[in-house]
């Protein structure tokens, strides 16, 4: 060995010498130090790392490698990187503007499985310890990425403790070239996949591919053959305890079948992965013979038992009491389309076939049975019975049918709601700002016809001004009723005298051409209400018949009625609970509403009327008034012509305050309001108050803004 270390320095010599750029002395001092209490083999190899660096071949070494390598401090900081990393870094697209290598980190920069392989591998790295993992990387734009496959492992560098050096090994990304077990298991006659911890298959033979009727390449985890949670299923098989292990295994254009999962071995670089064979169930995969016993038939839920195609020749051969209820088929080999109409048969064909592809749940097809209040909105689930695979003879479906009209009504109201709730807001803050405005303009308007009274060639101009602002008023009035933000002052009164004292508003409301008539039912319980708010929807109510009925006038009726509350339910009408009702209907003589807009009647701004001749918010204050006293409203077509709405209000059955008799006060006169003082007005509203104040100084008071 010394012999060989002298040969060593006399060729460094002769190097040194001929290249005249090293100094023979200072090499040979460099591998005469590093020696010193080293063995033979150690003091060669140091001196040898020396002499590399010395001659300054150690990055070029490094550079001239295919391999993609990386010096890091413990803590992921970049020290170097070769070309090929440089390289693999510019093709994942994670090179910086400053052009400097990425740590590895943001280098396999992914989500789940992958990123706990970087994490262990990071995790190695800061403990100055070795690590290996075989990582899959998504690089590149075109079809989303291609799937590349490194082995990446990291080791420390001995004499430089806070360092540790990387390397990327680029594997083949074919399944049969991944390792030896991959290519020993790739003719298997007996289906075999390597599953990794994270659930990942980094290959499966032949045979898998053909028991699940995939191409190569179309597995990468597990959720691509079970249906349903794999985590307990992938932990279990990772003890490696041999047990077959339950569940439902896809299959591309077939039903999922019944299969058992077994690891038998170990194998892979870092944590590896394990070998698992799949035992498909053949028994469970052959004929389903499906009747309905007795419990079935008296099920509350319908079940169908169909023969053939759904949309072509498909007949009842058996179904139970639920379902012939409702769709009928209770004649054996009764043809489905008798039953359900072909949009309801178009989208189960198409339910089934996109299950038969993806072996994804079956999502629900809804079909409406009848027209108006008896309308009834069913959810109908198919499920394909199974066959054995390859297998001829009559497809069978069963269908369950499942009444979900309330859920549906409860979904429609409940959007409706949210609906004018929206368009409420926005309407409060509208009559807010509105009634600023108005409080102005009636002020300046009243304060002007003081100065120009009745005579005044500028009183009716005034008058007109004034008018029209009330008018205005009273819409932001209608607006904060629809929004439902009204304080309502809710007393306990009966809902007949209130009629019989409005009964002469609402005649010189509605005209000389229509005949109001009053028909006003026996023992009417008390209701709370906000006098008048309700009367404001009466009103509203009352010139919208009026309207409708147009010029030729008719006969307007507003009936009251008391509905106990086991009248309720046949009632059929949406935000009625059990209790005891009154019911003010207001009904016309006019050509009715028609379908497609009795729907939308309520909406806020619908309107059938002419341009200028209706602002939509009519009906819709209505509904918000009723709703805010915790009442419903429905609207239907009469027999004989015309439309009734009917208003539900409940019936108050709290105890009734007695009133006071309190002594009338005597009329009031006017009083002078002029007077001395100063008065501060605070208001944020510039127009309100330098209307306050020019007004409280036109009575001679001192004002402090």
């Amino acid at each position: 060995m010394l012999a060989s270390i002298l040969a060593l320095i006399v060729a460094l010599f002769i190097a040194a010498a001929a290249t005249s750029k090293f100094s023979p002395i200072l090499l040979s001092g460099a591998m005469l130090r590093r020696a010193g209490g080293k063995s033979p083999s150690e003091a060669a190899e140091l001196a040898g790392a020396d002499i590399l660096g010395a001659l300054g071949l150690a990055e070029r070494v490094l550079d001239a490698d295919q391999d993609a390598r990386l010096v890091t401090r413990r803590d992921g900081v970049v020290t170097y990187a070769n070309r090929a990393y440089f390289h693999l870094a510019k093709e994942a697209g994670v090179t910086g503007l400053s052009g400097l290598p990425p740590r590895i980190d943001r280098f396999f920069a992914q989500q789940g499985a992958e990123a706990t392989k970087v994490f262990r591998l990071c995790r190695a790295a800061k403990g100055g310890e070795a690590g290996e993992e075989i990582i899959y990387q998504l690089m590149g734009i075109e079809g989303g990425g291609k799937r590349r496959r490194f082995e990446v492992s990291v080791r420390p560098i001995r004499g430089a403790d806070d360092h540790v050096a990387w390397r990327l090994r680029e594997l083949p990304v074919d399944e049969e070239k991944h390792d030896v077990l991959a290519s020993a298991y790739a003719d298997f006659p007996r289906p075999v996949l390597a599953l990794e911890k994270s659930g990942q298959i980094p290959w499966a033979n032949a045979a898998m591919r053909e028991a699940l009727g995939v191409a190569r390449g179309a597995i990468c985890h597990i959720d691509d053959i079970v249906l349903g949670e794999t985590g307990d299923l992938v932990r279990s098989l990772w003890r490696m305890d041999r047990a077959p292990l339950s569940a439902l295994i896809r299959r591309r254009d077939a039903d999922p079948i019944d299969g058992a999962f077994v690891a038998f071995r170990r194998g892979g670089v870092g944590e590896g992965f394990a070998c698992v064979e799949l035992i498909i169930n053949e028994v469970a995969d052959e004929v389903e013979e499906v009747t309905l016993s007795g419990d079935i038939s008296e099920s509350p839920f319908g079940i169908a038992i169909v023969e053939g195609e759904i949309n072509r020749e498909g007949r009842v051969t058996q179904a139970n009491k639920a379902f012939t209820e409702v769709f009928g088929g209770a004649k054996k080999n009764t043809p489905l389309a008798k039953l359900l109409s072909q949009e309801a048969l178009d989208e189960i064909a198409a339910e089934v076939r996109r299950k038969g592809k993806t072996g994804a749940a079956l999502a629900p097809i809804e079909t409406t049975l009848g027209t108006g209040v008896e309308a009834r909105t069913f959810a109908i689930y198919p499920r394909p019975v199974r066959r054995k695979r390859g297998a001829y003879g009559v497809r069978k479906i069963l269908l369950y049918s499942v009444d979900i009209t309330d859920r549906k009504r409860m979904e429609e109201d409940y959007a409706q709601d949210q609906k004018l709730r929206g368009i409420g807001e926005i309407a409060s803050k509208v009559a807010h700002d509105f009634n600023n405005y108005l409080q102005v303009v009636l002020g300046h308007c009243e304060r002007l016809m003081l100065k120009h009274p009745a005579g005044d060639p500028s009183y009716t101009e005034l008058v007109q001004i004034r008018e029209n602002a009330q008018r205005a008023a009273n819409t932001t009035k209608q607006l904060l009723a629809f929004s439902r933000k009204q304080t309502l002052k809710r007393e306990v009164l009966s809902v007949t005298e209130i009629l019989r004292d409005f009964s002469r508003f609402l005649t010189r409301a509605i005209g000389e051409k229509v005949r109001l008539e009053l028909i006003n039912g026996r023992a009417l319980p008390l209701v709370k209400v906000d006098r008048y708010q309700l009367e404001t929807a009466i009103m509203n109510l009352a010139v919208n018949a009026r309207d409708a009925m147009g010029a030729s006038g008719g006969a307007l009726t507003i009936r009251t009625e008391n509905i106990p509350a086991e009248d309720i339910k046949a009632l059929n009408v949406a935000g009625l609970s059990e209790q005891d009702y009154v019911l003010i209907e207001v009904a016309d003589m006019g050509p009715g509403v028609p379908a497609d807009i009795a729907a939308k009647i309520f909406d806020p701004y619908f309107t059938t009327k002419e341009v200028g001749k209706g602002t939509g918010l009519g009906l819709s204050t209505v509904y918000g008034i009723i709703r805010q006293m915790d009442g419903a409203i429905g609207l239907a077509n009469r027999e004989g012509g015309g439309a009734a709405f009917s208003i539900y209000l409940p019936a108050y059955t709290g105890e009734v305050e007695e009133k006071v008799d309190v002594a009338p006060r005597p009329p009031s006169q006017s009083q002078d309001l002029t007077g001395a003082g100063r008065i501060l007005i605070v208001e944020d509203e510039d127009s309100v108050r330098t209307f306050v104040a020019a007004t409280l100084t036109d009575c001679g008071y001192e004002i402090t803004v």
